[in-house]
């Protein structure tokens, strides 16, 4: 392996042998292995506003208030509480001026899977934070966050830590954090148990935290390092003056965030005097009408996009309407000004705005994600996860949108709504003619301690039985009857039904799984017996010994084995061979298991990036899927799409903001490799170095079409010079012959690597796009001139 990759090094930076054509025969008579079309599936999971304020066409983000801080705090007997566990809640008090101080209070954690927040020398969205059972209860730490991009990101510093000890629920610690100077320790009663030095922030007022975690604080006293008193929380709390932090969303005047009693799910917004509420970044069209709604409770007035309404009403009372823009426009808000009553109070819950074109025309959803993810063809589309599956709860997905309950928890930057749920998605997969595939979760251990479902007894089995039934079952069963009660009487008749995600470390070791296999697949099968079935393999860890066992012990059971594989982009040209390799020993557990008929399922994989190295990755790997296509039958990508404002997952085939959207080169390659299928892989031979050895740096297949009469190769160019290719076919008589190559163009000036990170954007969705490339030759020989760092397709009619 060492040898190979250093003859690589060798090849790119001094051009070895590049200056003899390549030469390559496609013996078109010879089928090699079948290649399954479902290798250009897609997976699209709830991440970064993928489905809801993205594929699913209702304009406002956090419609029913669920995610971002809120106010959920709670001061009763000197004591303040954060009831919520669901994501970031602080509580800030002191002097912005202020430099040395002690801080200290009493800490109790009620619930969740973290510890305490300790913050000092806070000031806007400047401050440190010592985070104490942070990483899921795993260590401590010092972090300092700071804004970027208009964002709140958090970096680690560098601090002497005491050795961990995870922090235990309904156990009362005394905390302490002295700040002097460049210099900061933190003590859990007399003990120190974290030691640093930092000296980008000079001052700043002091806070208290939670993450995830429902924690009780008390005894809260502030001094400067003389002693005396600055703050003393018993006589001067600040839970009446905070003020709630809804994501997305603005507000003014006297407004808290209230948990319980909510139209749906948790929240709602409370206005005890007159205030606002307002949301930007809307792409508004003139001409278009959009229909909102929201619902209101308490007496009052509300004004909503200039249309005023008289409120009155005890329950929760939904008001709805249209409204139209003069002039088009990206840069448009969403206004709701709330008076209520004298003495009273107004309520506010489930927002919605949907454009009527998208909801009659488009099913509600937005028009240029729908195409884009039709133009590219997917067989299969794989949902709603991923790890979004693990604590989706499917019966929060279906029905009337405004009573639908929202994910169990922050995820992504968001606690997402289900708009989009079971209905919405199959009606999806109607539209760009992709065959449906669901995920079920069956209590992981992990994401019930994340969704505080742990020891609530919940029959997870009997719920993704329900979930079948409701799919494929007959109108006069009881899930069936829901299904057709909401708008769809015959059955969907999902086929492929996926059994959780990622669950090697829930279920270590796998007897656990496979006894879980054992008992709902039987069950599952009861229900409809012509589903096929999708294990989950193994992602982390002793991947073999999972593999083999639960091949091996439950292979009966099912018919594909799901696994991931994500890659580093800096290894575009070395990651392909690595992927079959490892889909080559799986063919190998396979046939020693006693159940040779089991198939793979690569349902993730990727290369961490959107420049051109990972659209050099897809079709290297794409090539490699169809060289062992007699083991591979399914692969999905992810992700597949994402919002440009996420702050992490930078890999998305379909990036979009409000205004439009623009293709990665992942999905450019994608879409070309699936107009170029063919069900058989033919023999292609080469002598030429850069096409052999362990891992060639030109990585080429060839295929043909079911009739015979289209062959084609697809050739992936890593190395960084142009390469002239002289192909043979044997075993046919040519009629015609074209090509399309994807590479980045370059400035003057420029060599060819500098192509490695080139990208498109919204500015230029198309600055990496298919282009014609010429093709000499005659008789049964062809040849093109690939350019450096390229992908191309050469198409090949027949007689």
């Amino acid at each position: 392996m060492k040898k190979s990759l250093c003859w690589l090094c060798l090849l790119w930076t001094a051009g070895v042998c590049m200056a003899e054509p390549l030469e390559v025969t496609v013996h078109a008579g010879k089928v090699v292995n079948p290649v399954d079309i479902k290798i250009y599936s897609q997976f699209l999971e709830h991440i970064y506003n993928s489905c809801n304020g993205g594929l699913w066409g209702d304009l406002v983000w956090n419609r029913s208030f669920e995610a971002g801080q809120g106010c959920e705090w709670k001061e009763e007997n000197g004591a303040w509480t954060q009831a919520s566990t669901r994501g970031n809640g602080r509580l800030l008090f002191g002097d912005e001026s202020w430099t040395n101080y002690e801080l200290s209070c009493n800490a109790k954690k009620l619930g969740g899977e973290e510890g305490f927040l300790l913050m000092f020398r806070a000031k806007g969205n400047n401050y440190y934070w010592v985070n104490l059972g942070g990483w899921k209860n795993t260590r401590n730490g010092l972090e300092r966050g700071f804004s970027k991009n208009g964002e709140d990101v958090r970096q680690e510093v560098s601090a002497q830590l005491a050795p961990f000890t995870p922090w235990e629920k309904d156990k009362t610690y005394r905390l302490r954090v002295v700040v002097n100077g460049n210099h900061f320790e933190c003590f859990v009663e007399d003990t120190k148990i974290m030691e640093a030095d930092d000296i980008a922030l000079a001052s700043g007022a002091l806070g208290l935290g939670t993450w995830n975690t429902s924690v009780e604080y008390s005894n809260v006293l502030v001094k400067d390092l003389s002693g005396n008193v600055l703050f003393d929380g018993g006589k001067n709390s600040p839970v009446s003056k905070c003020r709630p932090e809804i994501r997305y969303w603005r507000t003014t005047g006297d407004v808290v965030v209230k948990n319980g009693d909510a139209r749906n799910s948790q929240r709602y917004v409370r206005f005890n005097g007159t205030g606002t509420l307002s949301q930007k970044n809307y792409a508004l069209e003139k001409g278009e009408h959009y229909d909102y709604s929201l619902w209101l409770r308490g007496k009052g007035s509300v004004t909503f996009q200039g249309q005023e309404y008289a409120v009155n009403a005890e329950d929760w009372t939904k008001i709805s309407g249209t409204f139209t823009v003069a002039e088009s426009t990206n840069d448009g808000s969403l206004n709701i000004a709330l008076s209520p009553a004298d003495g009273k109070a107004l309520d506010i819950d489930q927002v919605s705005i949907m454009p009527r074109t998208w909801k009659e025309k488009y099913h509600g959803f937005r028009p240029d994600l729908l195409q884009a993810i039709k133009e590219i063809q997917p067989e299969l589309i794989r949902w709603p996860g991923g790890c979004y599956a693990s604590a989706y709860r499917w019966k929060d997905g279906i029905g009337p949108q405004d009573d639908r309950g929202s994910y169990p928890i922050e995820l992504w930057n968001d606690v997402d709504v289900n708009s989009f749920g079971i209905d919405e998605y199959m009606k999806m997969c109607e539209l760009v003619g992709a065959v449906p595939h669901m995920v079920v979760n069956v209590g992981t251990k992990q994401w019930q301690k994340m969704a505080g479902t742990e020891g609530q007894n919940i029959d997870w089995l009997t719920e993704a039985c329900e979930w079948l039934e409701y799919c494929n079952g007959p109108v006069t069963s009881r899930w069936g009857a829901v299904r057709a009660k909401n708008g769809h009487p015959e059955p969907y008749n999902v086929k492929y039904w996926e059994i959780d995600n990622e669950v090697h470390p829930n279920f270590d070791p796998e007897a656990s799984y496979v006894a879980i296999l054992k008992e709902l697949v039987p069950r599952m099968k009861a229900i409809d017996p012509t589903i096929t079935i999708i294990a989950c393999g193994s992602w982390t860890g002793n991947r073999n010994r999972w593999d083999s066992e639960i091949v091996k012990q439950a292979g009966d059971l099912f018919s594909y084995l799901s696994t991931h594989q994500y890659d580093n982009p800096k290894g575009y040209a070395v990651n392909p061979y690595n992927n079959r390799r490892f889909f080559e020993s799986r063919r190998e557990i396979i046939a020693n298991s006693g159940h040779p008929n089991v198939k793979m399922f690569d349902s993730e994989w990727n290369a961490q990036c959107i420049d051109w190295r990972t659209g050099l990755h897809a079709g290297g790997i794409l090539n490699c899927f169809e060289q062992v296509g007699d083991v591979l039958k399914i692969a999905s990508p992810a992700l597949f799409l994402r919002h440009t404002s996420a702050r992490a997952w930078n890999n998305a085939f379909i990036n979009f903001d409000h205004t439009g959207w623009f293709p990665a080169p992942n999905y450019v390659i994608m879409k070309l490799w699936r107009e170029h299928y063919a069900p058989n892989r033919v023999e292609l031979v080469s002598t030429s170095a850069p096409l052999c050895g362990e891992n060639p740096i030109v990585n080429a297949v060839a295929t043909k079409s079911e009739d015979g009469k289209t062959l084609y190769v697809k050739v992936v160019n890593n190395q960084m010079e142009d390469a002239v290719m002289n192909v043979t076919f044997n075993d046919v008589e040519i009629v015609s012959a074209t090509a399309q190559v994807v590479t980045p163009k370059l400035e003057a000036g420029e060599k060819a690597d500098a192509k490695l990170l080139k990208q498109n954007t919204m500015a230029e969705p198309h600055a990496i796009t298919p282009q014609p490339l010429s093709v000499s030759g005659d008789g049964n020989r062809r040849s093109v001139t690939l350019p450096s760092l390229s992908a191309a397709v050469i198409t090949v009619h027949v007689k």
